[in-house]
């Protein structure tokens, strides 16, 4: 079960996430943002995938989006 499950690293952090959400997919747009000196964009982007569906954690507990 944990193969839906992976770590994402931001900006010396990691975030558990739904592989391939939209979350999954905000943060590794972010990491490489952030990673490239675009620090407004990967602000941008890392806000949009905290606000964004595939929290992990959220996913073991039942939540679920429509």
């Amino acid at each position: 079960m944990s193969d839906i499950y992976t770590s994402v690293p931001y900006a010396g952090k990691n975030y558990m996430v739904v592989r391939n959400s939209k979350r999954h997919m905000y943060l590794h747009d972010a990491q490489r943002a952030w990673r490239s000196g675009c620090l407004d964009m990967a602000t941008d982007l890392h806000l949009r995938a905290i606000k964004a569906p595939g929290c992990a954690f959220e996913h073991r507990m039942g939540v679920r989006y429509a």
